[in-house]
């Protein structure tokens, strides 16, 4: 495990980058191995194309931590459900790097939602 990942809490760039990856196949079992609810995955599955109803229930876990959310549990649920390639990038990358795959919309309310999640700490 990388330094920091127990601790390191999730934002909004890692779930960007955790939605767009291969673990969409199996969006699911990542979002209930995280404790996701089924009420808050079948809303999610109903109401978006696939990758935004992973990122949406992702989010929804995150939130519902409260700032608790860390890269290692992500990586656990990834790893966990058959995506270990996708976890170890996960914690290897940094958050500079996840921000050059989004457009310059997403950074900004990425940024919107992480300083909403850190004044709920």
């Amino acid at each position: 495990m990388m330094r920091g990942a127990d601790t390191e809490r999730v934002k909004s760039e890692h779930l960007q980058y955790v939605a767009k990856s291969e673990a969409v196949k199996k969006w699911k079992r990542v979002c209930r191995r995280l404790g996701v609810s089924e009420d808050v995955i079948a809303q999610s599955d109903k109401a978006y194309v696939t990758s935004d109803a992973f990122y949406t229930s992702l989010a929804s876990w995150r939130d519902e931590q409260r700032g608790k959310a860390t890269l290692y549990q992500l990586y656990q649920a990834l790893n966990n459900s058959g995506f270990p390639k996708v976890g170890i990038v996960l914690l290897t990358i940094t958050s500079t790097q996840l921000h050059q795959t989004e457009s310059p919309e997403e950074r900004k309310l990425n940024e919107e939602a992480d300083q909403n999640i850190e004044q709920q700490q």
